[in-house]
């Protein structure tokens, strides 16, 4: 039976935006994108406001099911599609703890991008500059031992990480620095339908 279409609510200088898209474009997922305007104190279209949700992107919405949260909406991709998921049952645990870390500890690049984007105080993009650093020496010994985070293939954990360290000379850092994590990235871009954040999301 054919699946309701995809459309997926965004913005385009979302990272978190982007790993959806990224997942969608690297399992050959058609989808429609939806650009959605949060800035000051904007709120969402009708459509998504009338589902419940927290107005916040993204948002991916097929048939019935609406979800919020990209590493969410990743783990029920994988669920759904079969891919980029576990395939021995411990690794779904590997793949959580990953994107939990990487919601918290990796997201540090977020925050040191939006520092200078939006110029915050200096002392403050100090803070997130060593947040960043170090969960960036984490990623880095890593993946000295592995060729992906998970499996020594790539899962919804890589496609979490791969938006921050797509732009991460938006946060004032360089690969060159972290060569694990650079022979890495170069890995993922060179896969089927990876995409840079910028490429994946339209203006």
């Amino acid at each position: 039976m054919n699946q309701p279409p995809i459309i997926l609510y965004g913005n385009r200088q979302s990272q978190p935006t982007a790993r959806v898209a990224l997942y969608l474009s690297m399992a050959g997922i058609p989808y429609e994108f939806r650009k959605v305007d949060l800035r000051d104190g904007a709120r969402p279209p009708p459509e998504i406001q009338s589902r419940g949700h927290f107005g916040m992107v993204p948002v991916l919405v097929q048939g019935n099911t609406t979800l919020a949260v990209s590493m969410v909406i990743l783990t029920w991709l994988a669920e759904q599609t079969g891919q980029f998921g576990a395939v021995e049952p411990e690794e779904r645990w590997q793949i959580a703890e990953w994107m939990g870390w990487i919601a918290d500890g990796l997201l540090a690049l977020q925050r040191s991008r939006a520092a200078r984007v939006l110029n915050w105080d200096a002392s403050v993009m100090s803070w997130w500059d060593g947040r960043s650093m170090t969960a960036l020496g984490i990623l880095d010994g890593a993946l000295k031992h592995s060729t992906f985070l998970v499996g020594g293939r790539p899962t919804i954990a890589d496609i979490a990480a791969f938006p921050l360290i797509d732009l991460i000379d938006e946060a004032g850092m360089t690969l060159a620095d972290w060569p694990a994590v650079g022979v890495w990235y170069a890995r993922m871009l060179a896969l089927p339908g990876c995409r840079r954040h910028y490429d994946l999301l339209p203006e």
